[in-house]
Order: C-alpha cells, then structure tokens, then sequence
C-alpha cells in the first residue's frame, strides 16, 4: 500500500472551502482533475484530487480490492480507510479549509470512500458529500454513524423499493424510531442539532405519513420518492402519469385585476 499523494487546483485568493475528488476504479488522481474549472470557474475552493493506495489488477489506482458488490474486501477496504482517514485529517494544515468547509466527492469506488469518510462513526463530518455510481459499503469491522442508521430507519418507508401497505403500525414502528424516547438512537438525538427548515419538513413528513396509515395506503414508495426527486425518465406510477396528464392539460386562467 503506497503513501496518498494529491494534485491542488488553487484557489485564486484565500479559499472559501475545499472539494475533494476520489477517483474511481482502475483510475488515477489526474482523472478528475480537469471538473474543478466546470464545477468552480471561479476559483473560490481548492481542489484536491488524492490518488488512491493500491495498485491492484487490471491497471490503474484502486481504494481497495474488490470482491463483492457492496462488500469490499476488508483488509484492503479497512487498510485504506486508516491511510485515507490520517490524510484526510491533516489537509486542512496544507489547504487552510477546516473539514467543516470541505466538501467530498468521488466516483465508482471513490463515492464509495467518500460516503464511508464523511459518514463513519467517530470521524469529523465534511460539509458535504457528494456520491456517484457506488454504494454504502458493508465491511465487518466499520461502522457508519447512528444518524446515518436513524435516517435509513426512519425512511425505510421510502428508502425501500417495493410495494408496502402503510397501516398505523408501520407509522408507529417509524416514528418510534424517529423520534420516541424509546427510540434506541435517542441519546444521540439529544445532542443533535437541527435547522429550523429540516425540522419542519421532517413534521411535515410525518403528519403525511400518519395520514397514509390511517387510510392504509399502498404503493411503491420509493418509486414515487425517485420520480418526485429526480424524474429523469419521466413519470412511471400510476400517480405520476396522471399529474403529468393534468400539468400538460388546459387549466382555466385567472385574469389579473384591473
């Protein structure tokens, strides 16, 4: 396993943040180099691309070997995650950008690395990450953080592909878990901090929820999750068509007032 080395894209002027870059699979430090003038033309962050330790078959720079989907091989994936950590933690003395103001981003079996940096129990949150093309990993040995465990919980509702019927005791069980002294992520919520506007979506979120249960609805959540969110294929529910015939109908107007 070799030292982690970077390439900087400098800030013009003091940075105002860091993005970090991994690069994906069989890659190097130089692949993704090139996204720091489209993403920031105006050079308000630094922009770090670290390479990866391995250099594992077919070629190229690897994070850790590969197994499995979603299982990376522990003794290379927990290996990395100590060298990469340790490299993580002393940026901010070279860059001037606390964590705080750094923002992870990566590809492939980066996303995987920078899901599995900004999210392990125990280590320092970025503020923020930004995941493509890879998975959050199973590995015995690591642990993500118990919000990340309470937000996968708490929307498994919708986080979950597949048809569920919604009763009262499904919303009890979830919101048990959200936010209920008998939650067993209640003394972390304790200590959490939460603006104002996520406070209230996530109210929001369950008041919408509760009404769900009381009428037994059901249907393929996470499908409508996703083409509410993303609708990059356009709508495929049921639900989703008709509000697309509708949008695309002819609504009556109202005339402005004289």
């Amino acid at each position: 396993m070799d030292p982690i080395t970077a390439l900087t894209r400098p800030a013009d002027g003091p940075p105002q943040g860091a993005l970090v870059l991994l690069h994906g699979r069989g890659s190097s430090e130089h692949d993704l180099v090139d996204l720091f003038d489209l993403v920031d033309p105006e050079r308000r962050l630094v922009g770090i691309t670290p390479r990866a330790p391995l250099a594992l078959p077919p070629g190229g720079r690897h994070w850790y070997a590969l197994r499995e989907i979603g299982y990376p091989d522990p003794a290379t994936f927990l290996a990395t995650m100590q060298l990469a950590g340790e490299w993580l933690d002393g940026l901010a003395e070279s860059t001037g950008v606390p964590l705080e103001r750094t923002v992870l981003g990566g590809f492939s079996q980066g996303c995987v690395m920078s899901w599995a940096l900004g999210l392990a129990a125990g280590r320092q949150r970025p503020a923020g990450i930004i995941g493509l093309s890879g998975f959050m990993p199973t590995v015995d040995g690591f642990q993500l953080d118990l919000v990340y465990n309470q937000l996968s919980e708490a929307g498994s509702w919708y986080l979950t592909p597949g048809f569920l019927r919604i009763t009262p005791d499904v919303v009890r069980e979830v919101m048990e878990i959200a936010g209920s002294p008998r939650s067993p992520y209640f003394e972390a919520m304790r200590r959490q901090t939460v603006p104002p506007e996520a406070l209230l979506i996530r109210r929001m979120e369950g008041l919408l929820f509760a009404v769900l249960g009381e009428l037994r609805a059901g249907a393929d959540w996470n499908a409508l999750m996703r083409e509410g969110l993303f609708g990059l294929e356009g709508p495929t529910t049921e639900l989703g068509l008709a509000e697309a015939e509708w949008l695309g109908g002819a609504r009556p107007t109202v005339a402005p007032a004289a």
